[in-house]
């Protein structure tokens, strides 16, 4: 069966990146960074004069100055433990803009080493740790992280450690990071060059141990990261799968979605299992015929 043949719209429509870029939070982040500059009625202008600037809608931008001079009040900030969660909530949407996260990158190398390589015993608190993987999640969907700070497998592996926290929300944010990760690299590469680690570690993570994961929001950005991978690498992601007898963790997810949306009513996401099956059943299908034009 020609690849050609098997057609794939579910996944075709996941082909934009996932950001967080909710701006409600943002009178309070500001609100409660300039608590701590009240002694400074120079900075505390400053600080009231962006936060207007970005309330004021899309087409309002700071300046490449402003910007620059705002990321260096907010990695004081985070070198001070002061409203660090806060500063990450504002940092999660700043990294959105035009300029992206260039004139913030020494708070992205403060993230990396403070929470992203520091990670392994779960110490941060919740909020900062989501906040964290939300922020890093919005740069993943350009290619200026990994020209800031450390290499992409390091990213890539501490995302997915984060894949395994019992925290739904930082799963979540790790597995939107992985997505966009993915998403970005598809237009990095051909498949002649073969499958990279990064893209490997990836697979494997993604879809090893799915059946145990009891979000299926988690899921589903799992699947998706999967199938951009599988839809651009082609046969070389096919293959790894087939060979590892990994494909069958994708049929499975065909059946266990569809008992999770009719008797399962405790499952967190259960809004995203319906389109988890969809996909799933997909790749299921690109497998396969892949299968059989191996045999």
């Amino acid at each position: 069966l020609p690849q050609e043949q098997v057609s794939h719209p579910l996944m075709d429509s996941f082909d934009k990146p996932l950001l967080s870029k909710d701006t409600n939070t943002l009178p309070i982040s500001f609100q409660k960074i300039q608590r701590f500059f009240d002694h400074d009625e120079e900075t505390a202008a400053f600080l009231k004069k962006c936060k207007s600037g970005l309330l004021c809608g899309d087409n309002t931008k700071l300046s490449l100055e402003d910007e620059e001079r705002l990321g260096q009040i907010l990695h004081h900030c985070l070198v001070k433990n002061q409203a660090t969660t806060f500063v990450l909530m504002l940092l999660r949407i700043l990294v959105t803009q035009e300029s992206g996260p260039t004139p913030y990158k020494e708070c992205v190398c403060w993230i990396y080493q403070n929470i992203v390589k520091d990670d392994s015993g779960q110490q941060h608190s919740k909020p900062l740790r989501t906040m964290s993987w939300l922020m890093l999640s919005n740069i993943a969907a350009s290619s200026q992280l990994w020209k800031m700070e450390g290499e992409e497998d390091e990213w890539v592996q501490a995302a997915i450690c984060a894949m395994s926290d019992k925290e739904n929300c930082i799963r979540q944010a790790a597995a939107a990071f992985c997505y966009n990760t993915s998403l970005l690299s598809a237009s990095e590469t051909t498949e002649t060059e073969g499958l990279g680690d990064t893209k490997v570690s990836l697979l494997c993570a993604c879809l090893e141990s799915l059946e145990e994961e009891m979000d299926y929001t988690v899921r589903l950005r799992r699947l998706m990261t999967v199938g951009r991978i599988m839809v651009t690498e082609g046969d070389n992601a096919k293959d790894l799968i087939l060979d590892l007898g990994m494909d069958g963790f994708v049929s499975e997810q065909v059946l266990v979605t569809k008992k999770v949306t009719c008797n399962d009513e405790s499952s967190i996401g259960r809004g995203d299992a319906e389109t988890c099956g969809e996909l799933a059943a997909e790749l299921n299908l690109l497998l396969h015929a892949r299968k059989r034009r191996r045999e």
